[in-house]
């Protein structure tokens, strides 16, 4: 299950803010709070972000942002909802 529970005790990598927002794990394993965690929130601004300043052609090129893969495509759907 890609979507994990809001943990307040962890930093997310991205926002470095702990807060009652729900993590994300991408198909590559990062964004649990295990993991180099991500907050979903923050993957979907960071997505947004390398589309609108044209690092990327698209939403479907958007990369992780720790190891610079490509998600799955249902993972891009499920986060930019």
């Amino acid at each position: 299950m890609p979507e994990i529970a809001a943990d307040p005790t962890v930093e997310c990598v991205i926002c470095y803010d702990q807060n009652n927002l729900p993590f994300y794990q991408l198909s590559c394993g990062h964004g649990s709070p295990a993991t180099s965690p991500m907050h979903k929130a923050c993957l979907r601004q960071a997505f947004q972000a390398e589309v609108d300043s044209g690092t990327v052609p698209g939403i479907a090129y958007v990369r992780c942002p720790i190891c610079r893969q490509n998600p799955d495509i249902a993972d891009i759907e499920t986060i930019m909802g």
